[in-house]
C-alpha cells in the first residue's frame, strides 16, 4: 500500500471518529458521597454506558444497580452524590435510569424524601448546565415511581415524593431519569437526597408553626384537592389525625433561624388540638340531623 493510499485511510478514519463520536454527556464515576449515609456501590464506577445520546428514546441506560441499599443514619440533613459528567463537544443527551433504595437507620419516622439536581465545575464552583434535569420536558420514556410514597411533585431539577411514612428500619425504592447534556466542557453533577422528619411539612428542618399553619390552611379537605403535604396521617383527609401528629412531634429537629420561631404555649396548642376536635363532633352531629 502506498504513501498515498494510507494517509487518505488514516484520514477517512479520522473524519469517522470526529463526525460520529463515540458518546455524548456520560456518567464517568462517582466522585464522592457526603452526608449522614453509608452504602455498597455495586457494580464499580464507571459502568458499561450503551446507547449513547439517547435523549427520549426507549435505550435509557440503567443505574439501578448503583447501590444494593443506600442506609441513611440522619433526617433533615442532606446527601450528596457528586458524579462525573465527561463532556464529547456533540451537544447531545445521554439519558439514565436511576434506582435508590433508601433503609431508614434513624430512630424517627420519615413523611417526606427530595431530590434535588444541580451541576459543578470540576474544582466545586457553581456552574449553570441547561438540559441536566429530571427528564424535563419530555417525561414520555419511563413512569416515576416510589414503594412507598403515593404522590409526586416534580418540577425540573426537583422531585419531592409524600403520601406516607417510612418507619425505622423501613425501606423505599424509587425510580426517576436523569438526563445529563453535553455542555461543551466536563463538569460535576450534584444529586442532593433530603428525608424529613414526620410533621415537618415545610422541610426546613424543624416542626414548628410554619408546619401547623400548612395543616390549618387546608382544614377539612380531601387530599390530593388539599396539598398532601398537610396530611401526614395519610388518611386521604386533612384532620384532627394530622394536627395531632403536628403536635407529637413539636419541636423535633434544628429551627431554622431562632428569630423566625414564634412558638406557642404548650397549653395553646391543647386548646387549639381540643376546639378543632370538638368543631369535627359538632359538624358531624350538624351532618346527622340532616338525615
Amino acid at each position: 500500500m502506498d504513501a498515498r493510499l494510507t494517509h487518505q485511510l488514516i484520514c477517512s478514519l479520522i473524519w469517522l471518529i470526529l463526525s460520529n463520536p463515540l458518546h455524548a454527556a456520560v456518567i464517568t464515576g462517582l466522585d464522592a458521597i457526603t452526608g449522614p449515609a453509608s452504602s455498597t456501590p455495586l457494580p464499580p464506577i464507571p459502568i458499561a454506558t450503551p446507547n449513547i445520546d439517547n435523549d427520549d428514546n426507549l435505550t435509557q441506560i440503567n443505574f439501578t444497580s448503583l447501590f444494593s441499599i443506600l442506609s441513611i443514619n440522619r433526617a433533615d440533613t442532606p446527601v450528596n452524590f457528586v458524579f462525573n459528567a465527561e463532556n464529547s463537544g456533540t451537544g447531545g443527551t445521554t439519558e439514565y435510569i436511576f434506582n435508590m433504595v433508601l433503609l431508614n437507620s434513624t430512630p424517627i419516622p420519615w413523611s417526606n424524601m427530595r431530590f434535588d439536581l444541580s451541576a459543578q465545575t470540576t474544582s466545586g464552583g457553581s456552574l449553570a448546565a441547561p438540559g441536566l434535569d429530571f427528564d424535563s420536558p419530555d417525561q414520555s420514556t419511563t413512569g416515576y415511581s416510589s414503594l412507598v410514597f403515593p404522590y409526586l411533585m416534580r418540577q425540573p431539577t426537583r422531585l419531592l415524593w409524600s403520601g406516607s411514612t417510612i418507619g425505622t428500619g423501613g425501606l423505599d425504592s424509587s425510580i426517576f431519569t436523569l438526563d445529563v447534556p453535553d455542555i461543551g466542557t466536563d463538569y460535576n453533577i450534584v444529586l442532593t437526597l433530603e428525608v424529613f422528619t414526620t410533621g415537618d411539612l415545610d422541610f426546613d428542618g424543624f416542626v414548628g408553626i410554619n408546619d401547623l399553619n400548612i395543616v390549618l390552611a387546608n382544614w377539612n379537605q380531601n387530599v390530593p384537592h388539599g396539598n398532601p403535604l398537610a396530611d401526614p396521617s395519610n388518611d386521604g383527609f386533612v384532620g384532627i389525625d394530622d394536627l395531632n401528629l403536628i403536635l407529637g412531634n413539636w419541636n423535633a429537629g434544628t429551627p431554622p433561624s431562632a428569630s423566625a420561631i414564634t412558638t406557642p404555649e404548650p397549653a395553646s396548642l391543647l386548646t387549639l388540638s381540643t376546639g378543632l376536635l370538638l368543631i369535627d363532633r359538632c359538624r358531624g352531629r350538624r351532618i346527622g340531623l340532616n338525615y
